[in-house]
């Protein structure tokens, strides 16, 4: 990749209290996407700096070069997927990073992108696109991750997989629904025109079906989760079980 950022703000900038507000804003996108990908901030250096409009400034990379690789990519790809009125492969929470107060481009290495003129409207309209209610769903319970992170994954028989994400104190109840049907109730974030939740913040999970499946993923469970057996273990007995008792159901 280049040894500089360089990036320039499309708007004008009306006066030095703008500007500075809307370098700190991009600051913060680099920041929020750099955190969101490799744990870390991706820190820079600011080398030039122009007052004319359009105001375009050079920026060093301070951080490891993987970091700010990571970063600057997935900022060109979701500004692309915005421009476009797509949905972009981002969380909820950095979307409105994305609005730092000015069109912009940006040029990384072989990295171009430019927010067009549609961008501030069409991300907009894309935080107007969710809401939020409460929802009980049902399906089959079959990945769990509490290496990253507290979240698991049910699979509804005729809908798409739903994110569920719980807190330390429903571990057990969630252990126990590995592999087998339950329903999860809680708050729901919907995207409009989807009649599917995406993610679900988990009140309560009840198994109401326990004939096992065998399941996916159990991320960050150890010996301690499963009598003394690991979890590969476990997965292996519950396959077993699975297949000499109920075949592929």
């Amino acid at each position: 990749m280049s040894e500089f950022l360089v990036a320039k703000f499309l708007d004008e900038m009306a006066g030095l209290k703008r500007l500075g507000d809307t370098l700190n804003k991009f600051q913060a996108l680099l920041d929020a996407c750099s955190e969101h990908l490799s744990g870390k901030k991706a820190e820079f250096t600011l080398l030039t700096l122009s007052k004319n409009s359009p105001v375009d400034f050079t920026l060093a990379p301070k951080s490891a070069s993987q970091v700010v690789d990571k970063a600057v990519s997935f900022i060109a790809q979701t500004v692309e997927d915005i421009n476009k009125g797509k949905q972009p492969q981002c969380p909820e929470k950095l979307l409105k990073v994305f609005l730092v107060g000015s069109r912009f481009e940006l040029g990384y290495g072989e990295i171009k992108v430019q927010t067009s003129d549609l961008f501030e409207s069409n991300l907009r309209g894309l935080l107007s696109k969710k809401r939020r209610e409460f929802q009980v769903v049902r399906g089959r319970v079959v990945a769990i991750d509490i290496h990253d992170k507290r979240e698991f994954r049910i699979f509804p028989r005729l809908a798409k997989p739903v994110k569920c994400q719980f807190e330390p104190h429903q571990f057990d109840e969630v252990r126990d629904a590995i592999g087998k049907i339950a329903e999860v109730s809680g708050v729901a974030l919907i995207w409009k025109g989807d009649p599917s939740p995406t993610v679900i913040k988990v009140d309560s999970i009840k198994v109401v079906e326990r004939r096992p499946a065998p399941p996916r993923s159990l991320r960050g469970l150890g010996a301690r989760d499963y009598a003394g057996i690991d979890s590969v273990a476990h997965v292996r007995a519950i396959r077993e079980e699975f297949e000499q008792g109920f075949g592929g159901g």
